[in-house]
C-alpha cells in the first residue's frame, strides 16, 4: 500500500438518515482520499463493527452512545492503530465531558461539539489518518503493509417516499434471495407494508415461504390495471403486511416481458411502477444475477436504493465490480439510484475466512476508484438451510439468531431508523421503524 491510498473509514451515528444526508457526502465525494467501509447506527453493534472492519479512522456522532462515560470506555478499548474523530451533541451532559473524551489519547484525534461543518471533520479525519499511517510505516513498514486492508491480486483497472431497493449480484449462490426474504419478513413484522418482487426463475421464495408459482406477474401483463396487479400478488401465511410478486413461471412469458423496452406500457419497469400506487413503505426487488437480463436491468432502472450482495471471495469481488459498473457506467444516465444510496452486503462471513469484509471493499475501492460501504455482514449459519426446509423464516428460528440479527440491522438501515416504541393513545406501544408512519387501528 502506498501512503496516498484512500483511508478506510467507519461512520457511526444515532440516525441513519442524518448520516446519509450530512455525514456521508463529504467522504463519498472524495474517493481518492476516503474509502467508507460501513455505517453504524446502533450502539450495541458499534464496538463489534470497529473490531470486525478494522477501519483506520472512526468518525462518530457521540449521541450514538447512551452516555459519555460509556463512550469513553469503548474508545479506550479500540484496536491498536484505529483512531477516532468524535462529534459531541450540544445537549446538557455532553460538552462537559469533552475533556474526558480527549483524554483517551491512544485513540482520539479530535473532539468537536455540534453543529459542525462535516467537510472540515472529513479533513481532520484525513490528517489524523495519514499522520498515523506515516508513523506506522516509519516504525514498522512491513507490519503496516500487512495490516492494511487489501484484495491482493485484483488488477487495477435520504430517499423520500417508498424505498424501492434493488438487490443484485452478478455471481450465483450469494444468498441474495434469503437475505431479501428475511428483510421482507422483518419489515412486515414491524408494521411496514412491504412488497417482495422475486424476479429470479425459478424464485426461491416459493419454496422458502410455501407459495405457488402462480399467480404471478402474468396477471398484470394480461390486465395492466389496479385489479390486475392485485390479482398477481401472493400473501405468505403468517406474514401480515407482506405481499410477494413473482416473475412469470412460463419461459415464453418471461422472455416476452424481457424483450419489451422500458417505454412499453407492459414493460417490467412499468410493472414495478404499478406497485407504487399500493402504499408500500418498502419494495424489495430480488433481481437475477445477469447484467444482460432486462429483469435485472429494468429493476435497477426502477429503484432508488441498491444492494450489491457478495460472498467474501475473489470471484465475488470481480462480480461485485461488474455490478457496480452497471450503476456507475452502463446505466449511469438512466437509473434513479444516487451513488450515496448504493451499498454492499457481505454474506457467509466466517472466522475462518482469509478475506475480511474490509479486505473485500478495500481492494474493490482501489480497482474501481471507489466502492460502496458495507451496510451489513451476514454470518455463515450452518442451520439456516434446515430452517428453510421446514418452511420457517430464519427471522423466527432461535438457531438462526445471528443471521436474524444482521437482517434486523440491515432492515433498520434501509429505511433510516431503528425499531422504537410508538405511543398508541394509552394502549400498549407498538413497534415501528423511525421515519415510517404507522396507522394504529
Amino acid at each position: 500500500m502506498s501512503s496516498n491510498e484512500a483511508l478506510s473509514i467507519l461512520l457511526a451515528g444515532p440516525n441513519m438518515k442524518s448520516m446519509l444526508d450530512y455525514v456521508y457526502p463529504p467522504f463519498k465525494s472524495d474517493p481518492a482520499r476516503f474509502n467508507v467501509l460501513t455505517l453504524c447506527e446502533k450502539w450495541g453493534e458499534f464496538e463489534g463493527d470497529v473490531a470486525s472492519y478494522k477501519p483506520e479512522v472512526v468518525v462518530l456522532e457521540a449521541a450514538i452512545a447512551p452516555e459519555p462515560l460509556a463512550l469513553r470506555d469503548v474508545l479506550a478499548r479500540f484496536p491498536a492503530g484505529t483512531l477516532a474523530i468524535v462529534v459531541l451533541p450540544s445537549t446538557p451532559g455532553w460538552p462537559e465531558r469533552r475533556g474526558a473524551i480527549e483524554d483517551v489519547r491512544t485513540t482520539v484525534r479530535g473532539v468537536f461539539i455540534a453543529p459542525v461543518n462535516w467537510s472540515q471533520i472529513a479533513a481532520q479525519a484525513y490528517t489524523a489518518g495519514i499522520t498515523e499511517r506515516t508513523r506506522k510505516f516509519e516504525t514498522a513498514p512491513a507490519g503496516a503493509a500487512h495490516e492494511t486492508p487489501g484484495m491482493g491480486n485484483l488488477p487495477s483497472s435520504a430517499v423520500v417516499g417508498t424505498r424501492i431497493v434493488a438487490a443484485t449480484s452478478f455471481a450465483g449462490g450469494t444468498g441474495k434471495s434469503t437475505i431479501l426474504e428475511a428483510i421482507a419478513v422483518e419489515l412486515a413484522r414491524n408494521h411496514v407494508k412491504t412488497l417482495l418482487c422475486s424476479f429470479n426463475s425459478p424464485p426461491a421464495v416459493v419454496g422458502h415461504m410455501g407459495l405457488k408459482f402462480g399467480p404471478n406477474a402474468v396477471e398484470w401483463f394480461n390486465r395492466p390495471t389496479t385489479d390486475g396487479f392485485r390479482a398477481a400478488l401472493q400473501s405468505p401465511k403468517g406474514h401480515a403486511g407482506l405481499d410477494v410478486l413473482l416473475a412469470p413461471e412460463d419461459p415464453e412469458a418471461l422472455a416476452t416481458a424481457a424483450d419489451r423496452p422500458t417505454e412499453n406500457p407492459l414493460s417490467i419497469r412499468n410493472l414495478i411502477h404499478a406497485a407504487t400506487s399500493f402504499n408500500y413503505g418498502v419494495i424489495l426487488l430480488d433481481l437475477p444475477p445477469f447484467a444482460d437480463s432486462m429483469w435485472a436491468v429494468q429493476g435497477v432502472l426502477s429503484a432508488n436504493m441498491a444492494l450489491l450482495v457478495s460472498r467474501p471471495t475473489v470471484h465475488d469481488q470481480f462480480a461485485a465490480l461488474r455490478a457496480y459498473r452497471l450503476f456507475t457506467q452502463r446505466l449511469a444516465a438512466q437509473h434513479r439510484v444516487p451513488l450515496e444510496s448504493i451499498f454492499a452486503v457481505i454474506n457467509f462471513t466466517s472466522p475462518d475466512d482469509n478475506m475480511s469484509p474490509s479486505d473485500f471493499v478495500g481492494g474493490l475501492a482501489r480497482a474501481a476508484g471507489g466502492f460502496p460501504p458495507i451496510l451489513a455482514s451476514f454470518p455463515y449459519v450452518a442451520q439456516l438451510p434446515a430452517v428453510q426446509n421446514r418452511g420457517m423464516s430464519p427471522m423466527l428460528a432461535p438457531e438462526t439468531a445471528p443471521f436474524a440479527n444482521a437482517a434486523n440491522s440491515l432492515a433498520s438501515k434501509l429505511i433510516g431508523g431503528s425499531v422504537i416504541p410508538i405511543a398508541t393513545n394509552g394502549k400498549q406501544p407498538e413497534k415501528g421503524f423511525l421515519g415510517i408512519r404507522i396507522k394504529i387501528k
